[in-house]
């Protein structure tokens, strides 16, 4: 193997200062380094006085480009597969939940690098001041990626930005070509409204062997010709007792679409939902007795559907609706919720704003009101325990200036018990107003900064 150093000095021992910073008595990143075969072995110290050994594994025929060093981690970035593998060992040596492929600036970077770099095109530059490196050659490797462990391969596979991501993978070792399909997490997006997106979900279900998972993703535009697959994705995630759920079914017309199975309203093996375009229309009682997490998008809900939804979910401990409509009065008797987040309210096709929002809550401790508020008024009744609130929504333009005034000075009066109160940028125009009509506001609320 050919070493060639970029950055950074070799140190010759594990005590050498690292001369990376003039001055410095910071160790090196790479305390040292040793070659067995094709396996780059790094050992560093660790707070407990522990050695801590990472395999660089290699791929034949793919050259490495930099093997970087970062305090607990170890990075590698390959030419024409773009593979950033980053892995967190704690002192035991097991391996920690915090690893990633096409590793970018943001899950959006990182998959054009995966794509650009199939294409045959560069990888991105590297800053210099990002990170200390080393340039190597591989000569003759042997396959080490395959020397993996199948829960460390799980882990790294769950990790990334969607199951396809996670297929491609396969190509890095044959050993890998199936293990995507033993992973506890499937994350099935389309943004585009691909004509691929149904067989390709389809396929890759067909293909998977979990008996649990841990998390399912479903991102895509819902198309009610393929409302039997959409079902029967959602039955297998359910029949896997699903933990996390992420059901976001989205349509141009912002309305509810996609009927609910009676079944989903019976397994409690839900630990945190997202429904978005989904309706609700359940018989008989709710049973999520281990949800603690439900944030509801484009929901019709009533008064009797919401007592259900919190009855049935007695380990609820955050709550959100975003623009959700149907009901006039927010009942949280529920003790376990203490985080209320009501995000934005319209009724489809509605264009006048006649509605009067009621919301009793004593026991939660947590309120955010935000986006968009097609409402006359939205009255708060009874947050007794509240400790924090943040305010930062807007009216409709054709809301009277007097109404979103009297909205604004309700909530300051209601909440003026509080330690502190946030009022974001949304309601700045209707603040002004009020401190040029010589509104006092208490001392406990805070603005947002310019």
């Amino acid at each position: 193997m050919a070493v060639k150093g970029q950055n950074c000095a070799l140190p010759s021992s594990p005590h050498e200062k690292y001369p990376g910073k003039r001055g410095s008595n910071q160790r090196a990143p790479l305390a040292y380094l040793k070659t067995t075969g094709s396996s780059l072995i790094e050992h560093s110290p660790l707070a407990n006085g522990m050695t801590r050994q990472k395999d660089v594994m290699e791929d034949p025929s793919i050259r490495i480009r930099h093997v970087t060093s970062h305090e607990g981690r170890l990075s590698k970035i390959r030419e024409r597969t773009c593979l950033t593998l980053t892995v967190d060992l704690k002192p035991s040596l097991t391996y920690h939940n915090k690893c990633s492929f096409f590793r970018g600036e943001s899950k959006e970077d990182s998959v054009a690098a995966m794509e650009t770099v199939e294409e045959g095109i560069n990888l991105p530059t590297i800053a210099p001041n990002r990170m200390d490196s080393l340039e190597l050659v591989e000569e003759d490797a042997e396959d080490r990626i395959s020397a993996l462990p199948d829960g460390l391969i799980h882990e790294i596979l769950s990790c990334l930005p969607s199951t396809k991501c996670a297929i491609r993978t396969g190509t890095l070792s044959k050993r890998w070509n199936h293990l995507w399909t033993l992973v506890p997490t499937l994350i099935f997006e389309d943004a585009d409204g691909n004509h691929d997106f149904i067989s390709f979900v389809d396929n890759a279900l067909t293909q998977c062997r979990q008996s649990k998972l841990k998390k399912f993703v479903l991102y895509t535009a819902y198309d009610i010709r393929f409302e039997s697959q959409f079902s029967n994705w959602i039955d297998y995630a359910i029949n896997c007792n699903v933990e996390e759920l992420n059901l976001t079914l989205w349509n141009t017309d912002l309305k509810a679409e996609f009927l609910l199975d009676q079944s989903f309203f019976a397994r409690s093996s839900f630990t945190d939902l997202t429904l978005e375009g989904c309706i609700f229309d359940p018989i008989g009682a709710i049973n999520w007795k281990n949800l603690r997490t439900l944030c509801i998008t484009f929901g019709k809900l009533d008064e009797d559907l919401i007592k259900n939804i919190l009855h049935g979910s007695p380990q609820l401990e955050t709550f959100e609706l975003n623009y959700c409509y149907g009901y006039r009065r927010l009942d949280i008797a529920s003790k376990s919720v203490k985080n209320l987040v009501f995000s934005g309210y319209m009724v489809p096709y509605d264009k006048f704003e006649a509605d009067i929002i009621e919301i009793n809550a004593p026991s939660i401790l947590s309120l955010t009101i935000q986006d968009e508020l097609l409402l006359l008024k939205l009255l708060l009744l009874s947050v007794s325990s509240l400790v924090e609130a943040n305010i930062d929504y807007r009216n409709s333009d054709t809301t009277p200036e007097e109404a979103k005034e009297e909205m604004l000075k309700g909530f300051i009066l209601n909440l003026r018990h509080l330690k502190e109160l946030k009022i974001g940028g949304f309601c700045s125009e209707v603040v002004s107003r009020l401190e040029a009509k010589g509104f006092i506001f208490p001392s406990n609320v805070k603005f947002a900064s310019s």
